[in-house]
């Protein structure tokens, strides 16, 4: 029997599992509100590419970010990937939502987001021990 994961890898886990859940909920709700607000293919087109992006110009950076301090890191992307869905609940209760805006909000969401998964991935070992390293990364699949 593999040993407890422990507490601060359930906190990191279930934090991480939440973030990737709202994020992907907003995402699809902007997708859905761009296109019926334009009806046009070419928006929808526009904030999907807004959202890929980041993780093709993050991915060479990856080598990098490995180096930073991982809970730091961690941290940053979340607040990026919360920064633009709550910039444009700023603008749309402000009544000045224009889907340009969203386009913008999807592009630090990625940006977020591309950080998130490798960073999240990257804190097993340090968390668990190494035989509850399949148990772990088997969680953090199925969540974020």
């Amino acid at each position: 029997m593999s040993p407890p994961l422990g507490a601060p890898f359930y906190r990191i886990w279930a934090s991480q599992t939440l973030s990737t859940i709202g994020s992907t909920l907003s995402i699809v709700g902007v997708a859905v509100h761009v296109y019926l607000e334009t009806r046009s293919p070419m928006w929808l087109g526009l904030l999907s590419a807004a959202l890929a992006l980041p993780f093709i110009l993050v991915a060479p950076l990856l080598a990098r970010l490995d180096r930073m301090p991982r809970r730091t890191t961690l941290v940053v992307a979340d607040t990026v990937a919360a920064v633009g869905p709550a910039l444009a609940l700023a603008l749309a209760v402000a009544g000045r939502l224009e889907v340009w805006h969203l386009v913008v909000a999807a592009s630090l969401s990625g940006l977020g987001n591309a950080v998130q998964a490798p960073v999240g991935n990257a804190l097993v070992p340090a968390l668990v021990p190494a035989d509850a390293y399949g148990r772990a990364n088997g969680l953090f699949q199925l969540g974020p």
